[in-house]
């Protein structure tokens, strides 16, 4: 295993020197929805958030009915305008600073409460862009790298809206490989400013940002950040993009010609610029997925009031057996992105906080702390944007017609859905960063999974689980379920990086299969320890409703696992044991019974489900 590591430590998939150098073996806590559920646990779920978190979320929620919703057909009419007016509003309701420490002008209350902001803002896609835009990829670099002074400077007219902020790093030729960006910057000759060229593109708020966090090379090789002031001779910016959604939004290119930036306005060191700009990317996927919820709600929620209404053959079509089924599997997408972004937020939040509460902590570990869930947040990002995606296309499909009017929000939320899978890292390269992030940390020891390969081993072997659930769940068969997944997961995760560890650049498909089976399993997971949680919490939630949500989930993502386990060992096999088509169907055929589960009346299931949502009228209340 060490000589195998030392091996796969050369290829790009494994690049030490993008991960955080305050993480630590000992603190490892990512990727533990591969180990087993053995208990119950205090969870950050949409069901357990406080009464404080619920006065930020309630003046959210009024501020985009009452001064968004109502604006946003003149917000696509006057983007630069309106957007500059809404941001300054959200600035003096305290919603931009909630992440930023109280001694630069925010409310400090942490990556929690930000995430659960971006899940009412994101009711309006244009929106969610700007102010997302804004306090995330154009502020956060400064709170987290900046200096004393850059913070003090920008930070406290930021927060109250009165400059806004993007982010420039995306250039012509540089877009999925960031690291190749060509924009150049050159120390003065007396060493008192930057003189900057080249091109930036597709950067959001560009057309009334005051500031932009920019990417340039030292010397065209030292990869560093700048904060770049709008006014700065040099500085121009290119037209509107005519974009399919998010229209109310602005995205231009920038353009700089021998513009002069001081040394004081370099955000850390020269040459680790990669450390903001990729761990900015980081924290931007987690806001990316919790920005979807908000769309996927308002959503569901439409479809069942349009269909409760919308009448054919005399009587609803909310009667009718297939919107019904269309229903469930919109909740059931639903709440596996959500679980999977609440319980994540949660872990995040709690390794944040213990980091920050020691007083010589530095912004590089909160850093480290976050980028300990890379795996989860970038499976975040690639999930929930998918289910939304499939949330809006089936909430079109029930409004019929009217779905496909521009008057209908519907028509408007389609188009806007669609760039979630291409934002923040598109959906392919975020793959390839769950796949290869787990992989590195197994082949370098950060995360050990030798006692559950071992373990995964014996099962497959034997067939045994030796396995029990909480006792007095009514999710007892899914628990046992879910784990011989996870046991078959840990196997094949393995054994890939065994055959591939010196060529996983060129095995695309192979990350990408396993990659989709580290994102089934945490949503799986994620649902099932919700579901656990919702059982043993005083409360009348509905418990019925959220177990069969539960058992939803693990029947529409479980086989979806299992039949990429099968293909990556079909794959795997050969290099393992040349000419040997008679052992991989023996094998195969232990694989399947090992996982093999009773079948599940997906009807009656998603029946169930939608029956009590037709009769609630909504999705799940916070």
């Amino acid at each position: 295993m060490v000589e195998w590591g030392r091996r796969a430590g050369r290829s790009p998939f494994f690049r030490e020197d993008l991960m955080s150098e305050t993480a630590s073996h000992a603190e490892t806590r990512g990727v533990s929805f591969l180990h087993p559920i053995v208990e119950r646990e205090d969870l950050f779920l949409p069901e357990s958030i406080t009464e404080d978190d619920r006065l930020m979320l309630d003046t959210a929620r009024e501020f985009m009915e009452r001064e968004v919703l109502p604006r946003a057909a003149e917000l696509e009419a006057d983007k630069l305008r309106v957007s500059r007016e809404l941001l300054r509003r959200a600035g003096e309701l305290g919603l931009l600073g909630v992440e930023v420490p109280e001694e630069y002008g925010g409310l400090g209350l942490g990556f929690r409460v930000g995430m659960l902001l971006l899940e009412e803002i994101a009711r309006e896609g244009s929106y969610a862009c700007v102010q997302g835009a804004h306090t995330g990829i154009g502020m956060l670099p400064i709170v987290f790298f900046g200096t004393d002074e850059q913070r003090r400077r920008y930070l406290p007219r930021l927060v109250k809206g009165e400059l806004a902020s993007a982010f420039a790093l995306t250039e012509p030729d540089a877009g999925s490989d960031a690291l190749s960006i060509r924009c150049k910057a050159v120390l003065s000759p007396d060493g008192t400013h930057y003189v900057v060229n080249g091109e930036k593109q597709w950067i959001t708020n560009a057309g009334f940002a005051d500031i932009f966090v920019l990417s340039a090379k030292v010397d065209g090789e030292h990869f560093t950040t700048f904060i770049l002031e709008r006014d700065t001779p040099g500085v121009t910016l290119g037209r509107e993009e005519d974009k399919m959604g998010i229209r109310g939004s602005s995205t231009r290119s920038l353009i700089l010609q021998d513009v002069r930036i001081p040394v004081a306005n370099r955000i850390g060191e020269v040459g680790r610029g990669h450390k903001v700009a990729l761990n900015n990317l980081n924290i931007g996927r987690m806001k990316l997925g919790f920005g979807v919820l908000g769309g996927c709600r308002a959503l569901l929620n439409a479809a069942l009031g349009f269909a409760a209404g919308r009448k054919q053959f005399g009587r609803p079509i909310a009667e009718f057996g297939m919107i019904r089924k269309k229903f469930a599997e919109m909740a059931i997408q639903t709440f596996a992105a959500e679980s999977m972004c609440y319980v994540a937020a949660g872990l995040i939040d709690e390794r944040v906080h213990a980091v920050r509460a020691r007083p010589d902590h530095t912004s590089a570990e909160v850093l480290g702390a976050i980028e300990e869930f890379a795996v989860e947040t970038a499976s975040i990002k690639v999930f929930a944007s998918e289910a939304l995606d499939y949330v809006v296309d089936e909430a079109l499909q029930v409004h019929g017609g009217y779905g496909y009017m521009k008057e209908c929000p519907v028509e408007k939320a389609y188009r806007d859905a669609r760039i979630h899978r291409v934002f923040e890292g598109t959906n392919e390269i975020n793959r390839l960063v769950v796949a290869g992030t787990l992989l590195r940390r197994v082949l370098t020891g950060r995360l050990d999974l030798g006692p559950r390969a071992t373990e995964a081993e014996a099962s497959l072997e034997t067939g045994v689980l030796d396995h029990a659930a909480p006792a007095g769940t009514g999710i007892g068969p899914e628990l046992e379920r879910l784990e011989r997944l996870k046991r078959a997961g840990v196997y094949v995760l393995m054994k890939v990086g065994q055959v591939f560890a010196d060529r996983l650049r060129e095995e695309q498909e192979v990350l990408e299969g396993l990659a989709d089976v580290v994102m089934d399993l945490e949503a799986c997971d994620a649902a099932l320890r919700r579901v656990l949680w919702v059982e043993g919490t005083p409360g009348d939630r509905g418990v019925d409703l959220y177990q069969d949500l539960g058992r939803g989930v693990l029947a529409t993502f479980g086989p979806r696992v299992e039949r990429n386990l099968v293909e990556l060992l079909s794959y795997t096999w050969p290099a393992m044991e040349p000419a040997s088509a008679d052992r991989l169907a023996r094998h195969l055929f232990r694989v399947r019974s090992f996982l093999e589960a009773p079948p599940v009346n997906r009807y009656a299931l998603r029946r169930r489900i939608a029956e009590r949502l037709s009769a609630r009228g909504r999705y799940l209340e916070h």
